[in-house]
C-alpha cells in the first residue's frame, strides 16, 4: 500500500487487549532458583572477604611490619576463615 486513509474505532487498549492481558500475565514475580541462590552465597562470601581484607591490608600498610610477617598473617586468617574441610 502506497497511500490511503482509514477510519477505525478503538475498542480497547494497554492492558484490556488480548496481548496486553498476556504481558500481564507473564510478568509476575520470578521464582528463585538454586543457580540464583549459589551465586547470591558467592557473591555475599566475596564481599565479606572484602570487607575482612580491606582493614587487615591498611592496618598492616600503616604499620611497619616486614612484608614476611605480614604475609604470614594473611595466610593464617585465610587458613582461619576460609578452611573448607
Amino acid at each position: 500500500m502506497v497511500s490511503g486513509s482509514a477510519i477505525c474505532v478503538v475498542i480497547a487498549t494497554g492492558d484490556n487487549t488480548f496481548f496486553g492481558s498476556m504481558a500481564k500475565s507473564i510478568t509476575g514475580k520470578r521464582v528463585e532458583t538454586s543457580f540464583d541462590n549459589g551465586v547470591n552465597s558467592v557473591s555475599w562470601l566475596l564481599i565479606r572477604f572484602m570487607m575482612l581484607m580491606v582493614p587487615v591490608v591498611l592496618k598492616m600498610k600503616s604499620q611497619s611490619v616486614k612484608t614476611l610477617d605480614a604475609l604470614k598473617v594473611l595466610y593464617t586468617l585465610h587458613l582461619c576463615c576460609f578452611d573448607i574441610s
